[in-house]
């Protein structure tokens, strides 16, 4: 992506156009955006539309869809905003994720999509990840704790990802710790982190046969 189209979205969003893609013209794009689900904003240009991530790239370079969890405890309801401060205090350019999946189900953008993230090392290129808040129970031990509102948030978010991305497979983090016994499974032994919290694999399957029923 040129300076000049950096430029163009920083116009748009109401930042200085230095064409320098820094955090503030992210926290300026989503607020003009209102950080709505499948929000596209209305920019002038293809390619810069492009550069936002509100219209994505081309789908044959993406091939794996992560589902994450925030590792905070049940009920404790955090915001993309929150999320970015810590990753750039820990030197990150931007946030690690491109979708929030909040308490109340909103869905808040985080990096553009035809960016790569910084949230499964290893795996950050050719993937788009979503975080949802919690992960941890009450004592801090790792649970599912998806509300109803996120639960049907997180299948929509992921039905939309999927079609768009149809090469992709759907993981969760945990998924791809190595197979250390080599028996061809990653089992929870093997796991280098519980993130996120539940068998995506699992979940995503069940949903899929349950449409694929509905439509037959």
């Amino acid at each position: 992506m040129s300076i000049a189209d950096w430029k163009s979205i920083q116009r748009c969003a109401g930042v200085k156009p230095d064409g320098v893609p820094v955090a503030k013209t992210a926290d300026a794009i989503m607020r003009k955006a209102k950080i709505l689900p499948f929000t596209r904003l209305d920019l002038q240009g293809g390619g810069v539309a492009a550069a936002t991530g509100m219209v994505t790239g081309s789908a044959s370079n993406i091939r794996r869809i992560f589902v994450h969890c925030s590792a905070t405890r049940v009920g404790q309801d955090i915001d993309a905003a929150t999320i970015r401060r810590w990753h750039l205090a820990k030197g990150w350019r931007d946030i690690g994720y491109h979708f929030v999946i909040r308490l109340d189900g909103s869905i808040e953008r985080g990096r553009p999509e035809n960016v790569p993230g910084s949230h499964v090392a290893g795996f950050n290129t050719g993937s788009i990840a979503l975080v949802y808040i919690g992960g941890l129970d009450a004592q801090g031990q790792p649970a599912d704790t998806r509300t109803p509102a996120q639960l049907e948030a997180m299948e929509r978010l992921v039905r939309e990802l999927s079609q768009a991305y149809p090469d992709a497979e759907i993981l969760g983090h945990r998924d791809v710790s190595p197979d250390r016994d080599g028996d061809g499974k990653v089992e929870r032994h093997e796991w280098l982190k519980a993130c996120p919290c539940f068998d995506v694999r699992a979940w995503w399957s069940g949903h899929n046969s349950t449409s694929e029923r509905s439509l037959s």
